[in-house]
């Protein structure tokens, strides 16, 4: 007759237990690593990807345009850009009446519409025959009169947003670069950053 099944014994509980607690002991702090190191790269990866984004939303707007349509101003660094809508049969040029502004707000990138509000624009500024180049007193008018209104938030942790050219009187220098880097500010190894060329028209 067979006798009920038998559990484990104290003795072998111990042991199994204290082995249990050696390998954690052996394999914990490199668990841990991995562990940092995976969260550390996850990380990495997003920034990458908002650094991507960001700067394919902004070169979608640019290509939307030609150089006559950009305004620029540098420190604070604010990009402006007035889409041309379309060309008639008979070559004359539509502009859209409003603006798409990137600039730093404090450590994000955003992209503000304008006319949204304050301050108002001219009637020359949002006439559709002609491609407006705002000055740099007028972009940082703008950009402080907007602080109301809701930006679309580009990316965060930008420590670094700029353009080159980053300033024009008429002509603009092709082609546009656009530089943008982010991450913590204390850890340049995890900061990401791409440099773009665009070509207008």
């Amino acid at each position: 007759m067979k006798g009920a099944p038998r559990g484990f014994s104290l003795l072998e509980m111990v042991v199994y237990i204290s082995l249990m607690a050696i390998v954690s002991m052996l394999l914990g702090p490199q668990l841990i690593h991995v562990w940092r190191l995976t969260a550390r790269l996850q990380l990495r990866d997003d920034a990458h990807q908002m650094l991507n984004i960001a700067l394919q939303r902004l070169i979608l707007d640019l290509h939307q345009t030609r150089a006559e349509g950009v305004s620029l101003r540098a420190d604070p660094n604010i990009l402006a850009v007035n889409r041309l809508l379309k060309v008639q049969d008979d070559g004359l040029l539509i502009w859209a009446p409003d603006y798409s502004l990137y600039y730093l707000d404090q450590d994000r990138l955003v992209r503000q519409h304008w006319p949204n509000g304050a301050p108002a624009a001219t009637p020359e500024e949002t006439d559709s025959s002609l491609a407006k180049l705002l000055d740099p007193a007028r972009l940082l008018e703008i950009r402080n009169g907007a602080a109301s209104a809701r930006p679309e938030i580009l990316a965060r942790k930008v420590l670094e947003f700029r353009t080159d050219p980053n300033q024009r009187a008429t002509g603009l220098v092709l082609p546009l670069q656009i530089f943008l880097r982010l991450g913590p500010a204390d850890s340049t190894v995890d900061q990401v950053s791409a440099r773009r060329s665009v070509m207008l028209r």
